[in-house]
């Protein structure tokens, strides 16, 4: 019979080769068939992923547990029926993923590996390389009942696993695990912004292209000193500065204020879990880098991100940066998170990787206008329909636009934000910035 596409029929009689591959060099390697299985999935046309919420969690995972015992047989148990319509391949292909998930989940030991970027790789006998992360999304603001989730493809095709690419957009991924005590996972997560009255870059306003080497802000240790003070007195799980407002000697004084707590501090509350210390030019070897630090809540760093897209052209000064080939996600007891430096995130004259990396945050420092704001906005919006993940941007106003000090953004489903509602008049925001989360019942 004919097929409207009969590309994918070519990657599901190669799925079939495949599965049949691994099971013969190890019959217990369903973390490899499981990863195999998804990404041919993935490949189907849209119109049939599209149809994928048609079909209710609890009747999947009903089918695939009765499948479970044919996942020994040659093949995993899965054989290509090529007079199946285009739907019931898909609706076959994915009661196997969901079979695969349940066996594969038996591997997992509840905690980040020692090497997460060696014990989560996966290759493919086709040489490709993939992350098989044990963790489960996270579902904000409500949860689900399995019985009747029929959320879509990209947001339960796995329920119990990530698949997120070892390289993606020529950088590549590493995984940052953090060791912290945090509070239970049914309380608010907070996040908090510190923006300046202004910035002032000095001579790289007229340079082209342009490194900035000095910045003036007038007030840095009174917002950063108030920002850190605040983030005690409340559970915060993020603090995060702006884009070019974080220079050498600033970051000594973030860090200083972090380990010794000059302030009262409350004894029912612990340090945020992260503090993302803008970022700022600096030369390594013979080439400068955009580079936000990220600390811990006292002040020790436990990753770096480089900037990835140069700011610049169409007449506008560039930005003289070589771009970060390198991807950190940190394992946080809240969820994965990932990190954009202001044009990364916005920038959609060409697509973004953060598309194709499915994680839980994404914070951003960043420094420009309304029509900069309104780009983080944009790709924070497909990424909450795509993985339900929450994005959370300080942006330092720049130009100066008085009293605008900057724009502050918590993108979640309940309540939308707009460039206009993010707009921040004081030292410190709070706006947008709490989330409730609730445990997934899987």
């Amino acid at each position: 019979m004919s097929h409207i596409d009969d590309s994918w029929r070519s990657v599901l009689t190669a799925l079939s080769n495949t599965l049949t591959s691994i099971g013969e060099q190890d019959s217990e390697d369903v973390r490899t068939a499981l990863v195999a299985a998804f990404k041919a999935a993935e490949k189907a046309p849209s119109h049939l992923l599209n149809l994928y919420s048609d079909w209710p969690e609890g009747g999947l995972q009903s089918d695939a547990q009765d499948m479970q015992a044919n996942l020994g047989e040659p093949g995993f148990g899965y054989v290509y029926a090529p007079d199946d319509t285009d739907l019931a391949c898909l609706e076959r292909l994915v009661k196997l993923i969901r079979a695969l998930e349940f066996a594969a989940s038996g591997y997992s030991l509840g905690d980040y590996p020692t090497n997460p970027n060696v014990d989560w790789r996966v290759r493919l006998p086709d040489g490709a390389e993939h992350f098989l992360v044990p963790l489960p999304r996270r579902i904000w603001g409500r949860g689900y009942d399995v019985r009747t989730d029929e959320r879509a493809f990209s947001k339960r095709c796995l329920i119990m696993h990530r698949v997120i690419p070892t390289k993606v957009d020529g950088t590549v991924v590493t995984f940052v695990p953090m060791r912290s005590v945090r509070r239970l996972s049914n309380d608010p997560i907070r996040f908090a912004a510190a923006v300046f009255e202004k910035a002032d870059f000095g001579d790289a306003e007229h340079q082209n292209p342009f490194r900035v080497t000095q910045v003036e802000l007038g007030d840095f240790n009174t917002v950063a000193l108030d920002a850190v003070t605040r983030t005690h007195q409340l559970p915060f799980f993020a603090l995060v500065f702006p884009e070019l407002t974080v220079n050498e000697e600033s970051l000594g004084t973030l860090r200083t204020l972090l380990k010794n707590k000059p302030f009262t501090m409350p004894s029912s509350t612990i340090s945020p879990a992260l503090v993302v210390a803008g970022s700022w030019h600096v030369m390594d070897g013979d080439r400068n880098f955009n580079i936000a630090t990220i600390l811990n809540g006292q002040g020790t760093p436990i990753a770096t991100y480089r900037k990835r897209h140069a700011y610049g052209g169409q007449v506008r000064p560039r930005e003289d940066i070589a771009s970060g080939t390198e991807f950190p996600i940190l394992l946080s007891p809240e969820g994965m998170v990932g990190f954009a430096i202001c044009l990364d995130f916005c920038n959609h004259g060409t697509p973004t990787l953060y598309e194709q990396v499915d994680i839980d945050f994404v914070l951003v420092p960043s420094c420009g206008n309304t029509s900069t704001m309104d780009g983080h906005l944009h790709t924070a919006y497909e990424l909450s329909r795509r993985y339900s993940t929450i994005s959370f941007v300080s942006q330092q106003c720049h130009p100066a636009e008085p009293p605008t000090r900057g724009y502050v953004s918590l993108w979640e489903d309940k309540s939308v934000p707009t460039s206009e509602k993010s707009k921040v008049f004081e030292g410190w925001a709070e706006r947008f910035t709490v989330i409730s989360s609730f445990p997934v019942d899987m």
